[in-house]
């Protein structure tokens, strides 16, 4: 493995070890980075949280203890708890995400709908005094997902159908009758033809809110 050797100075203490690993720096630059997000925020700009995998595993799909740095298979997404999604029932049917902001419908209408049904129907949407709600993009109805579960695998508080499909916003680039869709069981993300019946899950940004306040 590659090591990294840094000279000791006041303006770079973080690293001042004589021998520090490839995946110890990377727990030190994705820290920094974190803290730095926390407190300057972009506009545009998501924190990728947790994904509440807590579990390691070997060539042979067996769960083991998670390896340390500089060990064979290190670097596994159980081994790093950072930044635990938070995610909070705001008692009108939608819950907030707390590090993104975005509202989101606590549960589906459990009404199947095409893609294009699926759109209009958020852009109609009215709930928790909210309006000019949306599809998801991918990453974001992905940020729902709970590895670290399975049927459902989902975050709490969220509700959602056994073997459901939710519609993303996202269409496929290459072939744009196609858009992108998460199972709430398994927490699987696929590519569906718009034709096809998928539940919904609409978000809302946060800011707008009907009446003319916010959140």
């Amino acid at each position: 493995m590659r090591r990294y050797y840094q000279n000791c100075k006041l303006s770079d203490q973080i690293f001042c070890k004589e021998n520090i690993s490839t995946m110890e720096l990377d727990r030190y630059l994705w820290t920094a980075a974190l803290l730095l997000s926390l407190l300057w925020p972009s506009p545009g700009w998501t924190l990728l949280t947790d994904s509440g995998q807590k579990n390691c595993y070997d060539t042979a799909g067996e769960t083991i203890g998670c390896p340390g740095a500089g060990q064979e298979l290190s670097g596994q997404d159980g081994a790093y708890h950072l930044l635990p999604p938070v995610f909070a029932d705001n008692g009108d049917s939608t819950v907030e995400d707390r590090h993104s902001h975005l509202i989101w419908m606590k549960s589906d209408d459990t009404v199947q709908r095409t893609w294009q049904e699926a759109a209009d129907y958020c852009e109609s949407l009215e709930i928790g005094s909210y309006v000019n709600w949306r599809l998801p993009t991918f990453p974001e109805l992905l940020s729902l997902v709970d590895y670290g579960t399975t049927r459902p695998a989902i975050h709490r508080p969220f509700l959602c159908q056994d073997n459901g499909g939710y519609w993303t916003a996202t269409e496929k680039a290459a072939d744009t009758t196609m858009a992108g869709a998460v199972h709430c069981d398994a927490g699987a993300d696929y590519w569906l033809v718009k034709t096809a019946r998928l539940y919904v899950r609409c978000v809302h940004d946060g800011a707008e809110k009907q009446g003319g306040g916010g959140r």
